[in-house]
């Protein structure tokens, strides 16, 4: 049977809207049955609910016989019941029990949803809630209304001083006029006719549709954050065009296209990748006699008046005079201001790019200047452009490599995000980064559960994805070293943080955390030779002889494990050749001794498949071993010398990774 609540109120913000709608809809009903809708103004539930409540089945044992009243009476309570001679008693272990066990047919849903409504929404929070008048409760915005019915009838209850009904309103500047409805159908129809779309979805392929007509030959910038936004401020979206003056378009498009989306709420429009002098503006009614436009572009001029006044002061000093207000703003309290950062970020930029080959010199100004536009006007007014002006400023002065730098710094600032290939570029970057990271980190902020407030999970997957997918050879360990102020203390603990999320980042790449784990042997602190590593150990381990070989490894590791236990010892991988009686082991020990070189040049010159190669001729002959030979011979002699071989195929096949940290 169809429940519908519609919670009719002053204008919510557009980035509460969806959450609170989907968290009402979840404390009513299954999300199998229940759909949420929301407008400004209104957030709606529509759920599909049985007549009646599901019966309960109660089977509960109370407290001892004798036990005191105050237990008794909670028992009774929370089993319904008024006089404690109507439960039962059982025998536990010899102690007696108070006891009940009853069905309770389950109440009229109409019944039951008057009594919970009042509460479900009297313990809704808001991110920021108020309250009106002389009442008690609370709500996000003031409430006019509240339609509640089921199965076409009002359920009846209040909610502060608001009695549910089945009335509602139209839209507040077109149709401001009360109407009743008995069911969804009805509800969503009269609205539309009322001027409301009650539909987000519906809001946004309106939108877009008349957003993109209007554009005609121009590119419209379908921003699907801006056009979520969008949709929740109107009930009844009608798509407007507008312009500014050509003039506006020297300054840089950035700047134009940040006061349109964030100020504005408008779209851009392009011609090609240039921005026009045209936007689309979403209004929440007809503009019948072109107010709505005319006013719209009086406030954009004076918006983008404001963006070119700050271009054009910025433009009157170089860069490097904002270098000094940096000692203002502080970067940490335990670290330092940003003047002090950018001095070792300038440092570390110029070690990086003596590792790379960069240019060192560009490196270090760009490390310098990184930061600098944070204290000009713009920046200050549009926080998002930041690096972007500095490059724009630097450009004159300090040349491409430079500029691009200090616009590339901050990337990838996402998971999507492209990662800088400049040199100079990679170097700040890396930089910037680490120098945050490693100092944060020894400042006591390190990442504790869900709890990073600085972003340091990020920060290392950013740094990771520079050198992986730049295919630098770098030593992680002594970038650390490099960026910290206390030199190796810690490094070993923000180098472990570093490994698990490269393991988390590799899992995208099909490589397991097992087979990074199984190539970490403490000497080789190179990511992109431990990457390379462990996606060719993961190649060998899916083929049929990897398989084999891994399960004959732990074959020899197990017997090898139970047997120095035994003994009290640890086998040497050094058996004796006179010693080896059969066929089976000579020629395993000969295949060993034969592709240990080679393996050895295969891993020092970083050809691993090549190394798996030579690894996977062993299998036939160590599968022959445990075909043939019996390791527990009853001669001691032997018996040593073959867990001796064991002990060698185990230190063979670690040298490439330790096989012993893979999972089957």
């Amino acid at each position: 049977m169809e429940f519908l609540l519609e919670l009719y109120s002053e204008e919510i913000p557009a980035r509460m809207q969806e959450k609170a709608a989907m968290e009402l809809a979840n404390r009513i009903g299954s999300t199998d049955n229940t759909k949420y809708y929301y407008t400004p103004q209104r957030i709606t539930i529509v759920a599909d609910l049985p007549e009646n409540q599901p019966d309960q089945l109660i089977d509960k044992r109370g407290p001892r016989l004798g036990a005191p009243d105050q237990a008794i009476q909670g028992f009774l309570k929370s089993v319904g019941l008024d006089d404690i001679s109507k439960a039962e008693q059982i025998d536990v272990k010899g102690e007696k029990y108070y006891y009940y066990k009853n069905t309770v047919k389950g109440e009229a849903t109409a019944a039951h949803l008057a009594k919970a409504l009042p509460k479900i929404l009297g313990e809704f929070t808001w991110p920021k809630s108020m309250r009106w008048g002389a009442e008690d409760t609370s709500w996000v915005r003031p409430l006019h209304s509240i339609i509640a019915l089921f199965g076409g009838k009002v359920v009846p209850f209040k909610f502060g001083h608001i009695a549910s009904g089945d009335k509602t309103r139209g839209h507040r500047f077109l149709v401001d006029s009360e109407f009743a409805v008995h069911n969804s159908q009805e509800y969503v129809e009269a609205l539309k006719k009322n001027k409301v779309i009650l539909d987000p979805e519906e809001r946004k392929k309106i939108i877009l549709e008349q957003a993109r007509k209007l554009a005609g030959n121009l590119k419209l910038d379908e921003d699907q954050r801006l056009l979520n936004e969008v949709a929740n401020l109107v009930e009844y979206p009608v798509v407007l065009i507008g312009k500014f003056s050509e003039e506006f378009l020297s300054v840089p498009q950035e700047c134009l296209i940040a006061t349109m989306k964030n100020n504005q709420k408008y779209f851009p429009l392009f011609n090609g990748d240039k921005l026009s002098n045209k936007f689309i503006v979403v209004a929440n009614k007809e503009d019948v006699v072109g107010k709505i436009i005319a006013g719209n572009e009086r406030v954009i001029k004076a918006r983008l008046s404001d963006a070119k006044f700050f271009w054009d002061q910025d433009r009157k000093q170089k860069l490097e005079f904002y270098l000094p207000r940096l000692e203002k703003v502080i970067f940490h309290a335990k670290i330092g201001n940003m003047h002090d950062k950018v001095k070792h970020v300038a440092e570390l930029s110029k070690f990086i790019a003596n590792l790379i080959g960069a240019d060192a010199k560009a490196a270090a100004r760009a490390g310098y200047l990184c930061k600098a536009d944070l204290v000009t006007g713009m920046v200050g007014e549009f926080a998002e452009l930041q690096g972007i002006m500095g490059a724009y400023y630097a450009e004159k002065d300090e040349g491409k490599d430079v500029a691009r730098a200090i616009h590339e710094h901050y990337l990838p600032a996402g998971q999507d995000d492209l990662v800088p290939t400049a040199p100079v570029s990679i170097c700040v970057a890396l930089a910037d980064k680490l120098y945050s990271l490693v100092q944060l980190w020894e400042a006591g902020e390190k990442p504790t559960g869900s709890r990073d407030p600085f972003a340091l999970r990020r920060a290392s997957l950013g740094i990771i994805r520079i050198i992986l997918e730049n295919n630098l050879k770098l030593s992680l360990k002594s970038l650390i070293i490099e960026a910290s102020k206390s030199g190796e203390t810690g490094s070993n603990e923000i180098y472990d943080f570093f490994i698990e999320r490269m393991k988390f980042l590799l899992k995208g790449e099909n490589i397991r955390y097992d087979y990074i784990t199984a190539v970490l042997d403490g000497k080789n602190d190179d990511l992109l030779t431990l990457r390379n590593k462990a996606l060719a150990l993961g190649s060998f381990l899916s083929t049929e002889t990897g398989n084999h070989l891994l399960a004959a490894y732990k074959r020899a590791a197990n017997i090898l494990a139970i047997e120095e236990k035994k003994d009290k010892k640890t086998y040497a991988p050094e058996p004796q050749i006179e010693l080896l009686e059969l066929a089976e082991e000579k020629d395993l020990y000969s295949t060993i001794a034969d592709s240990e070189p080679a393996i050895a040049t295969a891993l020092n010159a970083e050809k691993f498949e090549a190394a798996m190669a030579e690894l996977a001729k062993l299998q036939p002959y160590v599968n022959s071993f445990f075909d043939k030979v019996i390791v527990n011979s009853d001669k001691p002699q032997i018996r040593d010398n073959r867990l001796k071989l064991l002990a060698k195929i185990r230190n063979y096949m670690d040298s490439i990774a330790d096989f012993s940290k893979i999972e089957a």
